[in-house]
């Protein structure tokens, strides 16, 4: 398996805690997501701010910083997925905030579809992304449910 994208990724520690959810959330890719992870945040935080201490250029841009931030979504293995990825911002809020939705698909997996996440921002008062979540879900090539996807561990 190739990714297409290069450089590092962060090794989050900390405890996930899971999140049903009654209707879904419809992420811009129009995939349902029924029940994610929350992912700790304070790991990426200080990965980005070493980043910026090193002037990394894709610290300025949310999709760029949520993708080396999110661990295997930028790979130098040589393995290969393919990745989407969309960023929504709400200027109306104070301050701005954005959501980075990553989707990993064609992973060469038995059990395992694809992987979602959601990186949550916040404009800081230096107007620098600021990293106030993450969220993770899987879908199921087998199973009950192989559309949506879930928290719950693949079969």
């Amino acid at each position: 398996m190739t990714r297409s994208w290069f450089v590092v990724a962060v090794l989050v520690t900390g405890v996930l805690a899971t999140s049903v959810l009654a209707k879904g959330i419809q992420d811009p890719f129009g995939t349902r997501v029924v029940s994610f992870q929350t992912v700790p945040v304070e790991g990426l935080n200080s990965a980005l701010a070493s980043a910026r201490g090193e002037r990394l250029a894709w610290t300025e841009d949310p999709v760029l910083l949520a993708m080396h931030l999110v661990p295997g979504a930028i790979d130098t293995s040589g393995e290969r997925s393919s990745f989407r990825a969309a960023f929504e911002m709400d200027a109306r809020t104070t301050p701005p905030t954005g959501v980075v939705t990553l989707v990993e698909d064609g992973l060469q997996d038995d059990s395992l579809g694809a992987i979602w996440h959601q990186v949550l921002l916040q404009r800081g008062a230096d107007q620098r992304w600021v990293v106030t979540g993450h969220r993770q879900a899987q879908r199921c090539r087998r199973g009950g449910n192989t559309r949506d996807f879930r928290a719950e561990l693949c079969p």
